[in-house]
């Protein structure tokens, strides 16, 4: 049993009955070679984290005006 396999047997164990599990997903669009050490989900988040357009917000800040 591989880390990722590991991993996902930890989720199922502790994770929330409503989570969404890893192994339960419906799959992707474009086939991609699953990895031996991260989830699918692992993989996206990295690949949003590390893109361009989410690094360019990185020194931005969000300003809510309540209104009165």
């Amino acid at each position: 049993m591989n880390l990722r396999e590991q991993y996902e047997q930890f989720q199922k164990e502790t994770l929330s009955s409503y989570a969404t599990l890893p192994q339960n997903s419906k799959g992707r669009v474009f086939d991609a070679q699953k990895c031996d050490l991260r989830t699918d989900f692992q993989r996206d988040r990295d690949k949003i984290i590390h893109s361009k357009a989410f690094r360019r917000l990185k020194h931005k800040t969000q300003v809510f005006v309540t209104p009165e």
